[in-house]
Formats: C-alpha cells, structure tokens, sequence
C-alpha cells in the first residue's frame, strides 16, 4: 500500500507566498515559485525534520537531494509519500515514545524561520478544503523552537537524547469529525482548544491566525478566525522571541491527541493520498479519481490497512499542512471580534465517578455459575506481592527517608454488572472470607450469637460464598495481604524504616468509601501490621471520608465542573472511535445480545473490557475473540482514549489536584516540623482510574498501561495486555538530605550558637510499577539531585502541585456551561 500527500505551491491568497519584513513593505522569503523544481526547491526548503529522520510517530522520514522516493516535485506540486516498512533500523524511533517503525515517509521544513517580537506582529492566512471522514488528520500549523528541536508550533525540549513536548499551536486541524480545532499548547498538560464546526462540503475556508506580542513582552496572543469571523484568542506563554519552524509533516502515530484511528480493514493496494491545490483539497483513490463518492464510502466502510503483516496505518494520520499559508509582517493588526461558536455539551448522565464502578445489568440467555473450582484448572497462578522487595533501588547514602505516601488500588474483583453472559457466567462462587458477624456489644449474653452473610439471588435461592457485583474476590484480599506482606518485608525488615509494633502516630490508612477499597485496605494493614504486631491499644484507624469530600479519585459528585469537561472528552472520545470500532461488531455482537461495541454503547465498550478482565485474573475462560491480541488492543485504546488522552490542564486541575495538593502539604509539614511531626507512612486504598489519572497529571502516564484486574504482577494463560504492566500502585517518598559537614575555625565554633544552621534538603522520589519515575517538571537543572533526575527537589514538586491546585475550588467547580 503507499500513501501521498501533495502539495500545490500555487494558493487563492492576496499574498501568494511567506512574507518577512522589518517594515510592512513585505519582502518574500519563500516565493510561490518554490515546489517549481528541485534546484529552487532546496533554495527554500530542507529534507526531512530539523532534527533528523524520527519523531514522535511510526514512520520515518525519508529523503535527500538524490533520493525523492517519498518527497517529490511534479507540475509545482510537492507529494510527501508514505510506504510500509517491516525492516526498520532501528525498528523504533529514537524519540520518545519510541514507537515501533512501520512507514518510512517524507517530511520537509523551510530552512527560514519567524519569530515574533515586541516589534513585529504575524498574520498567518490560508484557504483550505478539508475533509472530515475517518482515516485523516491535516493540519495547518506552526512549531516554536526554544532549543535545537520544534515541531508544528510545538516546543520540543532534547532530554536525554528524548523528545519532549512543550508547547504547540494549530490554526486548523481536522481529525475525522466536522469540526476543526484551534489550539494553542504551552506544555503538554496547559492546553486550550475550541472546536469550530467545520461544513463537510469540501468547498475552501479561509482560516487565519494573527500572533501579536503581549504588553509584558513575553507571551504571544493568538486571535484565531475563520472566514473572517473572530472565532477565539488563546495565548503562547514565552512565545516571544522563540522561533518557529515551518514544517510539512506525513506521520503516522498509535495514537495522537484526543482522537485516534486505528484501522482494522484493507484498501487493497490502492494508492492513498491526501492534496492540496490550488483551491482545491480532498482524498482520492488512484484506482477511480473520478468517483468521488465511491471512494468516501470505501474509505468508510473498509477503513484503511491494519493487517498482521504490520502493513499499518495506525492512528490514521496525523498530518502538519505548512505548506499552504501566508506569514505576513506588519504592524500590529486587530480584528472585528465577532460573536464566536464555541463548542458545548447537553448535560448526560454522568459516568465518570470510577471506570470500574459503572453497573451495566444487561438481560442474560441462561443463568451462569462459576467457582473457584471450575476456575483454577484454567491455569491460573495464585497471586504474588507486586511490590519488588529484593529489587528496590536504595537511594544515595546521604539521604535519609523521611515519609512514603502509597497509593494502591483495591484487589481483584467481579465485575460490576452482568456482561457477556452466559459467555461469562453471571454468578461468581468466589466469596467465601469474611461472611461471618460476630457482635462487640461487650454484652456476655451476645457473645454465643453469631451470623453469617449470603447473596440471595432474584429467584430466592441463596449459595455460600456467592459474590455480589463489584466485590472484593478471596483473591483479591490475598493479593492486597500479599502487598501489606511486601511493604512490611520492605520498610521494616530491609530498610528499617518503620517500627516493628505499629505506633499509630506513625501511619495514616485512608480509603474510598467503596466496600473493595475498604476491604482491600484492610488486608493491606493486616499484612502491614499483624495482629501479632498490634498491641491491643495500637488498634489501627481506617480512615474514609464521604464522597462528597473524597479526593483519593476525581470527584465529579461536588464538582459538576469537572463532570461536564469529562461528558466532552467522552463524546469526543465517541465520535472518533466509534468507527474503529465498528469492524470489531462481526466478531463480538454475538457475545453482545447483537449489539454492536461502542464508546457509548450499551454495554459501553469499557464495560465489556472490564468484565473481560476480571474474568482472566480469575482464571476464567473468555470467548475466543477476547484473547485475540488485535481485537483486545483496539477495544483497550478506544477506552485510554475515553478516559485519559490528552486531558486539558483545568481537568487536571479539578481532577487529581486535590489529591497532589494534599500530598505535597503533608510533605511539606513533615519537612519543616521534622521530628514533631511522628508520620512517616500513608496508605491510601483507591482505583485504577485514580493511579492512572495521577500520572497522566504528572506527565508520566504511559498509554500502554491501562485497566485490568490484577494487582499483582503474575500472568495468567493469556496475557491481554501483550506484556504490559497493570496500573497497581504508585509510591512517592520523601528524602532529607543535610548539608555536608566542614571542619570549622575555633572563632566559628565560638559564633556557631549565633548564626543560622544551614537548612537540610528534601527530595521526592516518584515510583510505579517498581521503577523510579523521571517527572518532567523537575528535569532542568537544580530542580533534581545531581546525577539523580528521580529525585526531585520538594521545592520543584510543590511548586507544580500549586500549579495544579484551584485556588477556590468550589468557584471553579460551579460552573458547567450548561444551561
């Protein structure tokens, strides 16, 4: 298969070219002549990015003045052409995330770059006719450049020979749906993007974006238009002064921003390509040029190649449209602003309290029954600590732990509502701890009285050890003991850190108010502080707030805020992957009652996979379908996307702030009270969605890591997730570190009682999934331990956390945008 995109030089605009000019005289920089032929063409343009062939996606550019296999000139026409690969070298690309090579392709960037100043203000225009249908992602944007590396008004920072996104700007961009987005992003977590409707008839619409420098010299206001209507200003923080690379890009990436396509389906050797002329843009098939409809429609229905021969389009493409623009300098602009048309939402019911705490009760075919008998044989392996004793990396010797805050979700459960049955069964015989009552009345006539609980089912009939939805399994508390086992082996036995007998001054345990959580907790203490390590007036305090106060997950009960934004990355998330999810209905409607899986479906495609999981972590066997990696995979990145992907920094604000606002206290009071404060360790019993969301906030959140319903670290028969860690745990450690000692003079030793000691330092060190975790916010210099990047400086960590923290939480919450 070979995909292309063109591009014509010639343009409908009142200036035909790139203008840069100290005077508003412009002065042309890259003439429309410039795609004419080769010998003029690199007069203006360069080969490939400017920082070499890879980024962030999986193909790799390819081309020079000698090979024009993927960048080519034909009749003032620029084709950028993408080919499958299957021997890549490397087989990944060099900067981050390090995605697997599967296209090699072509992308240039024109060798003069722009920078606004106080001076010197931009008008970036241009006519465009975009198509809106699943499978493409133009762009028509601009790449800032603090140092070497910028891509697409992106700021992109080397670290460690990685990438790093840091701000980016988009004056349209297209991904499958009738809207284009204009979006400005100073760093990868501050981000604005209003969505515009954009009409589907492939006529041209004039787009522009005019850059202005702020009063304070340092940020760029950005007015955004569209048909010469004010549709939005953003603003570049620190753009000022920062060049930008103007680039035209042809990627392909897993999965890019909000919406990812994935393709399932063949388009069977036909050429792809995507043009841009002169007026003039839309899709074409090499195969019939002229049928236009019939191409939409095959595009449509048979998506594009997603094959096992890896000949892959994956994320559909994502593509930065430089070419087609105008740069005009002159004195500072203003615009008509008129009334803009801003996306909104219709209020829905919410489901964002908890992923995993969504009932989807659905009319099952016969009544279903399994137990852990009928479920061992299916080679399950007993569950194991997930904490890595032996493997704990000790910090260097001069500091000292101080305090560990640990955040662990709760241990395997059932599903939470009746999914896949009989395919699955409905009734789980996996319950049987915990199900006698014995009262503490302290009246000798109760103490003979005891009961024993058991789930009566809608026919009456009740069976010992029958699970309720949702439940905490028998494996799941031996797992979270386990993990109580592991933090004891770690903190007490090895580091010594803890007491051997708890001293409750010394530990915080606090869950959510959902039973498994609690329960989970429970077990953790036990095998934390056993019985038998508890004198009988150090009783542990199990801590649990009322949901309304709960912070240990994003609360959108007393922030309805926070549920209206979590409604539109969800309808987003809908409209984008539907479709990618619609070849999947021949191959699992048939477990669905017919139904067909969807974002929003019912039952919704996250509750399938959730009820799918726990299933495996129980040893339970799942329909064929369900253990085929290439179904599983595209299910588990619709709902990463529906949940974490690209999540705007109020989000991240009103979500998880709470919470890294409470840390970053607690560890700023032990910091300054040291000795007075006596806690040193804080176990927090939560969910998936809130460990996952906590990196995501923090920059750290690795896609690949998404939902299951194994705490520990084994495998069973089938490994769903291709080898790829749970979201389980996460540890944040706090360190002092005093200053060196030096030899002092007999007068300083005399003055010593006069003069201020030195204050110590304290670092924070980050961990998941037994790895230190390297944060972004404190990778410059004096922001880490030299020669340590894991460790933070607390000052660094709470100056992020303040970023993230509502100044009036209850006044930012109020507001929804419903009417």
């Amino acid at each position: 298969m070979l995909l292309s995109m063109h591009f014509k030089a010639a343009l409908a605009l009142a200036a035909t070219g790139i203008f840069f000019s100290p005077v508003s005289a412009a002065t042309t920089v890259i003439p429309i002549t410039s795609f004419d032929n080769y010998t003029i063409f690199e007069q203006f343009w360069s080969y490939l990015y400017p920082w070499g062939s890879d980024h962030n996606g999986s193909a790799r550019m390819v081309g020079n003045s000698t090979d024009h296999s993927h960048i080519a000139l034909a009749s003032s026409t620029l084709s950028l052409i993408a080919t499958p690969t299957s021997n890549a070298v490397p087989p990944t690309s060099t900067n981050t995330p390090t995605e697997p090579i599967h296209y090699a392709s072509g992308t240039v960037y024109a060798q003069e770059q722009i920078t606004v100043t106080c001076e010197n203000s931009y008008t970036v225009s241009g006519d465009f006719s975009s198509p809106t249908v699943f499978g493409t992602w133009p762009a028509f944007c601009m790449i800032v450049v603090l140092s070497p590396v910028l891509l697409r008004f992106i700021l992109i920072r080397r670290v460690d020979g990685g990438c790093r996104l840091a701000s980016r700007g988009d004056v349209g961009e297209w991904k499958g749906t009738n809207n284009n987005w204009f979006n400005t992003f100073n760093t990868s977590s501050i981000v604005k993007s209003t969505l515009v409707p954009w009409p589907a008839d492939l006529s041209f619409h004039n787009l522009k974006a005019v850059l202005t420098a702020e009063p304070n010299g340092v940020d760029v206001r950005i007015d955004f238009s569209m048909d010469g209507v004010f549709q939005v200003t953003q603003f570049g923080e620190g753009f000022v002064g920062k060049a930008l690379w103007l680039i035209i890009d042809l990627q392909a990436s897993l999965c890019v921003s909000i919406v990812c396509f994935k393709a399932n389906s063949f388009v069977d050797g036909g050429q792809f390509w995507i043009s841009w002329s002169n007026r003039y843009h839309n899709l074409q098939d090499s195969e019939s040029r002229s049928d236009q409809k019939w191409f939409l429609r095959r595009v449509l229905y048979r998506r594009i190649l997603c094959t096992v021969a890896f000949m892959q389009i994956i994320g559909g493409l994502r593509i930065a449209v430089l070419a087609f623009f105008a740069v005009l300098l002159n004195s500072r602009l203003s615009f008509a602003q008129n009334s803009s048309n801003p996306l909104s939402f219709s209020p829905a019911p919410s489901v964002f309290a908890d992923l995993e705490d969504m009932p989807q009760v659905l009319r099952t075919k016969t009544p279903s029954t399994v137990s852990h008998d009928e479920a061992l044989p299916y080679t399950y392996r007993p569950p194991q600590a997930p904490l890595d004793v032996k493997g704990y990396p000790a910090a260097p010797p001069d500091l000292k732990l101080e305090q560990v805050h640990v955040y662990v979700r709760h241990g395997e459960r059932t599903p939470v509502g009746i999914r896949l049955a009989p395919f699955i069964p409905e009734h789980w015989i996996m319950c049987k701890t915990r199900r006698h009552f014995s009262p503490v009345s302290g009246n000798r006539n109760d103490e003979g009285m005891r009961t024993r609980r058991v789930v009566e089912r809608k026919d009456g009939s009740a069976t010992e050890g029958l699970c309720l939805l949702g439940e905490l399994t028998d494996i799941g508390r031996k797992s979270t003991f386990n993990f109580g086992t592991a933090l004891r082996s770690l903190y007490i036995d090895r580091l010594g850190f803890l007491p051997d007998l708890l001293q409750p001054e010394e530990a915080y345990f606090r869950s959510t108010n959902m039973p498994r959580t609690i329960e989970s907790l429970e077990q953790v203490i036990h095998g934390l502080y056993p019985s038998t390590k508890c004198s009988p007036n150090a009783l542990p305090t199990l801590l649990v707030r009322n949901g309304r106060d709960e912070n240990l997950l994003g609360n959108t009960m007393s922030c309805k805020r926070l549920e209206y934004l979590q409604i539109g990355f969800a309808q987003a998330a809908a409209a984008a992957y539907n479709q990618t999810l619609e070849p999947l209905d021949k191959h699992l409607s048939k477990y669905l009652d017919g139904r067909p899986i969807r974002i929003d479906g019912r039952p919704r495609a996250s509750g399938v996979l959730d009820t799918v999981r726990a299933a495996v972590a129980h040893g339970v066997k799942v329909p064929a379908e369900f253990e085929d990696k290439a179904i599983t995979d595209v299910i588990e990145q619709a709902v990463v996307a529906e949940w974490f992907a690209d999540k705007t920094h109020e989000v991240r604000r009103l979500g998880m702030g709470p919470l890294l606002s409470d840390l970053a206290a607690k560890m700023a009071r032990k910091a300054e009270l040291g000795a007075e404060d006596p806690l040193k360790v804080l176990v927090h019993s939560t969910h998936d969605t809130a460990l996952a969301a906590t990196l995501s906030t923090l920059d750290v959140f690795d896609e690949k890591y998404v939902f299951d319903e194994l705490i520990s670290t084994c495998k069973t028969r089938t490994d769903l997730t291709g080898g790829r860690h749970l979201p389980h745990i996460s540890l944040f450690e706090l360190f002092k570190r005093q200053p060196p000692e030096s030899k002092r003079s007999y007068l300083q030793t005399v003055l010593s009682p006069f003069t201020a000691a030195t204050s110590p330092e304290y670092f924070v060190r980050m961990r998941y999934q037994n790895k230190n975790m390297v944060l972004p916010v404190c990778a410059e210099e004096g922001k880490h331990l030299p020669g340590s990047p894991e460790f933070c400086t607390l000052a660094a960590f709470r100056e992020r956390v303040k970023e993230l923290t509502p100044v009036d939480w209850d006044a930012e919450c109020a507001s929804t945008g419903w009417s």
